[in-house]
């Protein structure tokens, strides 16, 4: 199985679909940047600034790639 470190999320998954015997062999978007945690607020909880614009990040970085490798496909 690929190796996974810092991510438990990533490491549920990969142990999930090896499990069902599914390749591990695709592409990902991933950070190896540590998490920090969140800011204490007054009567609140922690506020992650980053959190609205990670994810969808990711996803344009995924849909990009994507997007060059059909291109690709197509000019044969």
């Amino acid at each position: 199985m690929a190796s996974v470190k810092g991510c438990p999320l990533a490491r549920a998954v990969r142990q999930k679909l090896s499990k069902m015997q599914i390749s591990l062999d695709f592409p990902v978007v991933w950070s190896d940047e540590p998490a920090v945690k969140p800011l204490p607020r007054e009567g609140r909880r922690g506020i992650q600034g980053s959190t609205p614009f990670v994810p969808q990040t990711a996803g344009h970085f995924m849909a990009a790639w994507i997007v060059r490798r059909l291109l690709e496909d197509t000019h044969v």
